[in-house]
């Protein structure tokens, strides 16, 4: 009886192999194979093969551990977690709230819970991402290969390497997209109230505002500034005392950007920082960084949006657009490293389609050196054309969507 079970079993497993696509198979055996790594990774408390990443330096849950657990037990002790001017808390309050959890566990345990969490708010986002890409797409992705790719991606890996909380947007958006589509009073209210509390948490996803804006969300921008202010006024002082902290680590990021020999790393890309080393050799140099930023930014966000407020099918192309605005918001802060680029993958991962032009195939291609985890001989400058040259890429590719459905609909 056993023996013909197991017969079976071969059987089906046989007949999942030859209906589904290879892609498809292989999506599955790259997360079985990603699920055995992470089991053991979590186990050993640290990441196998870090070292032959984009990962520099890897230290196992130290944005978590140090970041998090420590402020947030002092915090909810009574205590002051921004007191300590040695190792800086700078991240805002409402952190101390979203992981009022912590005390419940050990920070070992909480660091484990906190990693399994992250990456499934990267896998809603490569879930999502998919969905939008069959509404917009001639050609669809399996959701395990999808899944996979975002899971073995050098954002997503170097995120929980270092249990940063930069995921936590993902589903936000994700979450508030799905609450539009219903176009009604109290879904706009959750929508705009979900994306305040996803933009206290990180502050560079404030430029979502903009991207309502292009979607003429007008309801849900009010809501997201009503849930701003309440965030900000339930408990000022602690607001103060971040701000205090957040300008010391501003200050410190650009006292190392003044040195002799600053450099650009393959894992970071503060580009209005280092505007000066990026474009050294070029005329653009002779901006002040900040200011190029704003221009080179800024252009694309104005045309990106103006393509879009225009489309009749505007909301078809919410996901791709939002994710696309976030990814476009972490090339701003002097200090932004590469866990926080997971919703550039997932743009692509929406919008990319065979009848893009050639050279956004190209830049897309090129993304992909970056996109895998294994580091590559290549300068960290050379990295940073190559992630903003996929930034650029999926805004032509988002204002060629918008073209198509423009022609769709007349």
């Amino acid at each position: 009886m056993r023996s013909r079970l197991v017969m079976v079993r071969q059987v089906y497993a046989l007949r999942y192999f030859f209906r589904h696509s290879p892609a498809a198979v292989l999506g599955w055996l790259l997360l079985f194979a990603w699920c055995i790594w992470w089991a053991d990774n979590l186990f050993n408390g640290r990441m196998a093969y870090a070292e032959y990443t984009w990962i520099h330096l890897p230290a196992f849950g130290v944005d978590y551990l140090f970041g998090v657990d420590g402020p947030v037990r002092t915090w909810m002790a009574g205590g002051n977690p921004y007191a300590n001017k040695q190792q800086i808390f700078a991240y805002p309050p409402i952190i101390t709230w979203l992981f009022a959890w912590v005390p419940l566990t050990t920070p070992e345990i909480g660091l484990r819970i906190w990693i399994v969490m992250a990456a499934l708010c990267a896998t809603v986002g490569a879930l999502a991402a998919t969905t939008a890409r069959r509404e917009l797409t001639r050609t669809t992705i399996p959701d395990g290969l999808a899944i996979a790719s975002i899971l073995f991606s050098t954002p997503v890996l170097f995120a929980l390497e270092r249990a940063n909380y930069d995921l936590l947007i993902v589903p936000s958006i994700v979450g508030a997209i799905l609450l539009m589509r219903r176009n009604t009073i109290t879904a706009d209210v959750i929508a705009g109230l979900l994306l305040a509390v996803a933009i206290w948490a990180k502050l560079y996803p404030g430029l979502l505002v903009f991207g309502l804006f292009a979607l003429r969300r007008w309801r849900v921008v009010i809501w997201v500034a009503v849930g701003g202010a309440v965030i900000t006024l339930s408990d000022l002082t602690e607001v103060l005392r971040f701000l205090e902290n957040n300008k010391i680590h501003i200050e410190q990021a650009h006292a190392l950007a003044r040195g002799p020999n600053p450099e650009i790393h393959p894992w970071n890309h503060p580009l209005g920082l280092l505007w000066h080393v990026v474009w050294a050799g070029t005329p653009l140099v002779l901006l002040p960084g900040y200011l190029g930023t704003a221009l080179l930014l800024g252009s694309l966000l104005a045309w990106v949006s103006w393509r879009l407020y225009e489309c009749p099918e505007r909301d078809r192309l919410a996901l791709p657009f939002l994710f696309w605005v976030v990814a476009l918001a972490t090339f701003v802060p002097p200090v932004s490293n590469d866990y926080n680029l997971t919703p550039l993958l997932l743009a692509v991962l929406a919008i990319w389609s065979r009848d893009d032009r050639w050279s956004v195939h190209l830049a897309f291609a090129a993304l992909v050196l970056w996109w895998q985890p294994f580091a590559l001989p290549l300068s960290g400058r050379v990295v940073m054309f190559i992630k903003l040259a996929g930034l650029i890429a999926v805004a032509v590719s988002l204002a060629s969507r918008v073209a198509g459905l423009s022609f769709q609909k007349r």
